[in-house]
């Protein structure tokens, strides 16, 4: 009946709209083109419902799709269906009809979105606990809603709990109420344990932890225990509820230890610390004079800004506790590497220095135990912002000399990320120990790795079936990928270990691929490589459900579906491939440090291992990697060296800059270490330098480079000769 007589109005109201507007003299066309006024979302959900009720399923969509069209408040959506309590059931019902599905979803998301909203109106919330003491009924409707606001309803809670104005029927309910938030409250209940003046109060909050029965309650609770002028009842209380939350032996322990261990927690990310998954960010909750307050924080720093808050509180129980210091850097290094593009850290004030300041500020000791737990957690920004302080900080014996055992700089350069092993190579060698060192002939092969560096990514491919790897090897290669094949593990990685790098592992249907995953992961770096095998057998099936660097692919899959899994696979991946730009600084910085190993004369490191690759990098494409080059090998006491920079001199193939900065080298090596050149070279620099053709700045530097080889008096006659006659 209600369904005919709406019918019937709107009908009405179009018809006397067209009378209207014929009766006023309009035209078809003004009549067809005349804006018609937007219907509000009110109307719209109306009219949904409606429809729904009636079986008009064409126009219930029509009116969920403007609904959701329109982006409107998920508050007043929430608000608007709350009317209706059997809401989720007609747009269940509505949702298993053709071409409903997707719009009710979506309705659906704006519906809950709203919902979780509406949980944090404080409005809502007082009303909420006010009703508890509305009789049996009451307390149960409302002792659940007071569920639903979770964290949100703490601060209510306890504000009611303390005023004396509060009855004490209502104040017997919340503290019959308030364990049942569970999880979520502990947060919030623990920020206010201390804070708390109301002793009263205070012995709730620490019962209500104890039935709660989380671990995260228990640095807390030791705290109150040890506080000089806890009440004794309030002390009782903790004591009891810090066996329930920790269990037997707790008591025996710190608050020092405790709150390091509850940072430590949250810096791993313990699944139970972690924030609601279904919102994008956390609270971090804080008492302002009397007030319990949230600060919504992207939940990617969430666990790092809490381990920050552990430590330091560790660190006002025990000033000493040395570790404490470490992970509240390694904590801070890690917040600022994830916060979200875009995005800003509310905690972090706007004068407050960034990260690297407090690494900077922190002892060797500090930064290599935080270089240790970036290593062992494969945190590569984490491990390289320790890297960089620490070798601002550290002079050459401290980089290396073991600390409770070990070198982390040393270990760093067996990492995975190629950057990391670059940095940490360079840096101990630009230190110029003085001593010899386990791990010394790592660096000159790090240092060769980083000369050949070049842009574009690295996949070893193996592949026993030559066809799927030839099919293979050329997809790769239209990723833009450098790809090393062989049929076997064996001989595929001994020539990824002349390179310097690699950023996956392809591995075809054959042979077996385990056997070659574990022998690839054998070297230390490259125990964390991603890999992509074309196989979806059961015994590979388990190993992908346990290891998430390894990804599957149907044995005959598609040129897109390789693509798309090795992209997959190099995110999932420790390290990552360096940009054209990255890869040329590397190589020249590795030139460079190579050329002050060779005149400070160091005889810890054997230079002649990067001979090879010093000439190979005298010939690279890239001019500044060629300029590097000749500059470290002027400096090396080698033949062959200097031969290599004559060579670039007199080759007329080069550009004229880098062919004058060649001779200037070349000046430099004969000057220390005397002429080594062939005749041949000689007389082409003779040549050079008498040349007409050459432009003059390349032939001042050609008989530089003539003046300090020393040569006999006729070879010097044909520069004389070339003089016009006086």
């Amino acid at each position: 009946m209600v369904g005919e007589k709406k019918l019937i109005s709107v009908t009405l109201a179009l018809a006397i709209a067209l009378i209207v507007g014929v009766g006023f003299g309009q035209d078809e066309e003004a009549v067809t083109t005349a804006p018609a006024e937007k219907p509000s979302v009110e109307s719209l959900w109306n009219d949904l419902l409606h429809y729904i009720e009636i079986g008009r399923y064409d126009g219930a969509r029509s009116c969920a799709e403007a609904i959701i069209d329109s982006k409107p408040n998920p508050t007043a959506i929430y608000r608007l269906a709350e009317k209706m309590p059997d809401w989720m059931k007609v747009l269940d019902r509505a949702s298993r009809q053709a071409n409903m599905e997707e719009p009710i979803a979506g309705l659906r998301k704006i519906i809950e979105e709203g919902y979780r909203l509406d949980l944090t109106d404080p409005r809502r919330i007082r009303a909420s606990v006010e009703m508890l003491d509305k009789g049996a009924k009451g307390y149960d409707v409302y002792s659940k809603r007071i569920k639903a606001h979770g964290e949100y309803a703490v601060p209510e809670l306890l504000r009611q709990l303390a005023d004396a104005r509060t009855s004490n029927t209502l104040k017997a309910r919340i503290i019959t109420v308030m364990p049942s938030i569970g999880k979520a409250a502990v947060r919030p209940l623990t920020e206010a344990l201390q804070n708390q003046e109301d002793a009263s109060t205070q012995e709730v909050i620490a019962q209500a932890l104890g039935e709660i029965g989380y671990w995260h309650a228990v640095p807390y609770l030791k705290e109150l225990i040890e506080k000089k002028d806890t009440l004794g009842r309030v002390r009782n209380a903790a004591e009891k509820s810090l066996l329930a939350c920790g269990g037997k032996g707790v008591e025996n322990m710190s608050a020092a230890s405790l709150f390091y261990q509850l940072a430590e927690k949250y810096y791993t990310g313990a699944e139970s610390l972690l924030p609601d998954l279904r919102y994008s960010t956390g609270n971090v909750w804080f008492v302002r004079g009397r007030y319990l307050l949230p600060q919504p924080v992207p939940r990617e720093i969430f666990c790092d800004i809490y381990a920050m808050r552990m430590a330091r509180r560790a660190l006002d129980h025990d000033p000493n506790l040395h570790a404490a210091v470490s992970l509240w850097i390694s904590a801070d290094l890690d917040r600022e590497v994830k916060l979200p593009g875009g995005q800003l850290d509310p905690l972090r004030g706007q004068d407050q220095p960034a990260a690297r300041f407090y690494a900077l500020a922190g002892t060797p000791r500090y930064l290599k135990d935080v270089l240790e737990r970036a290593l062992n957690d494969f945190n590569t920004p984490v491990a390289m912002g320790a890297l960089r302080a620490l070798v601002r900080t550290a002079g050459s014996k401290s980089l290396i000399e073991r600390t409770g055992g070990i070198r982390p700089l040393v270990r760093a350069m067996a990492y995975p990320d190629r950057e990391v092993r670059f940095f940490a190579a360079v840096s101990v060698a630009q230190s110029l120990p003085k001593e010899k060192f386990d791990g010394s002939a790592t660096v000159m092969g790090l240092l060769n790795a980083a000369l050949r560096q070049s842009d574009g990514k690295v996949a070893v491919l193996i592949a026993g079936d030559l066809k799927q790897r030839n099919a293979f090897k050329d997809i790769l290669r239209q990723a833009g990928f450098r790809v090393i094949d062989a049929g076997d593990v064996t001989n595929a990685m001994a020539e990824a270990q002349k390179q310097s790098g690699v950023d996956v592992v392809v591995i075809g249907s054959r042979p077996s691929a385990p056997p070659m995953i574990e022998a690839v992961r054998t070297l230390p770096i490259y125990a964390r490589m991603p890999f992509v095998v074309a196989d979806e057998s059961p015994p590979l099936r388990q190993l992908a459900d346990v290891d998430d660097k390894v990804l599957l692919i149907d044995p005959a899959a598609k040129a897109d579906d390789l693509k798309a899994a090795v992209a997959n696979a190099m995110a999932r991946g420790v390290g990552r491939a360096l940009t054209p730009e990255e890869a040329t600084s590397w190589s020249v910085t590795a030139a460079d440090t190579i050329r002050k190993l060779a005149q400070a004369g160091t005889t810890v490191f054997d230079l002649s291992l990067t001979q090879k690759a010093l000439i190979e990098a005298s010939r690279d494409k890239r001019e500044p990697v060629q300029l590097a080059a000749i500059g470290a090998l002027a400096a090396t006491d080698a033949p062959e060296a200097q031969r290599a920079v004559a060579g670039l001199a007199v080759d007329a193939e080069v550009k004229d800059a880098t062919r004058i900065a060649a001779f200037g080298n070349l000046s430099e090596s004969v000057r220390s270490y005397g002429n080594h050149l062939t005749d041949e070279q000689a007389k082409a620099i003779i040549e050079i330098a008498t040349s007409e053709s050459a432009k003059m700045p390349l032939r001042e530097a050609a008989a530089q480079a003539m003046g300090t080889l020393n040569l006999p008096s006729r070879q010097i006659v044909p520069l004389i000769k070339a003089v016009p006659e006086l």
